[in-house]
């Protein structure tokens, strides 16, 4: 009361009555009921972000599914969830290749590795998105892209084991103060000279 529900007592019943439904009947069963929390729980909606991603990733209509895998992702992240946001970002990835919105759950993912001090992970994904963005002409997207780049490569330099580390990251942040500059965003020239004096942990006698 005031809702009907029915459940299966046995999760083998569940999985056989699953099984026994064609893959066609499933994606449609799956889409209808995403289609029904939405209508349902429009007011509460954030509550049901993982429900929906999981019933539209098993459907046909891949737009939603990329959408809530993505809002998943947030709000796992948000709750420090780390290892379920980057689940559900790895699955809006493979799901959005090629598609517009790729480059920004891209960097969401990539975000996430720099918080959790995954240099090499962070570092990956900062490179496709730095190609990415000079590929496009995207002077935004490259400057913030040096920027977690030079970030990652300082991680990768605390951690000691990539010798160039250091002078990589210093050479990113260099780069992005200059491309900072050219655009007159103050806020990432602030963001890079700050890093920059980092680099005294390096070398003693380095002024930035």
């Amino acid at each position: 009361v005031p809702e009907l529900e029915y459940a299966f007592k046995h999760a083998l019943t569940q999985e056989t009555a699953y099984e026994g439904i064609l893959t066609r009947h499933r994606k449609g069963f799956h889409e209808r009921v995403g289609a029904a929390i939405e209508a349902l729980y429009q007011e509460q909606i954030g509550e049901y972000y993982e429900l929906l991603a999981f019933h539209y990733s098993r459907s046909d209509n891949r737009q939603k599914a990329i959408d809530y895998l993505s809002k998943a992702g947030q709000k796992a992240a948000a709750r420090c969830a780390n290892q379920e946001a980057r689940r559900s970002y790895e699955q809006a990835l493979q799901l959005a290749e090629g598609r517009e919105e790729y480059d920004a759950i891209l960097a969401r993912r990539a975000r996430l590795s720099l918080d959790l001090f995954q240099g090499p992970e962070a570092a990956g994904d900062y490179e496709r998105l730095l190609q990415h963005a000079r590929q496009s002409g995207n002077r935004a997207q490259e400057l913030d892209s040096l920027l977690g780049l030079a970030r990652a490569y300082y991680v990768l330099a605390l951690d000691g084991q990539e010798p160039a580390a250091p002078s990589r990251s210093r050479e990113l942040y260099e780069a992005a103060y200059a491309l900072a500059r050219e655009l007159d965003d103050k806020a990432s020239m602030v963001r890079a000279l700050i890093a920059l004096t980092w680099f005294r942990d390096f070398w003693a006698d380095y002024k930035d």
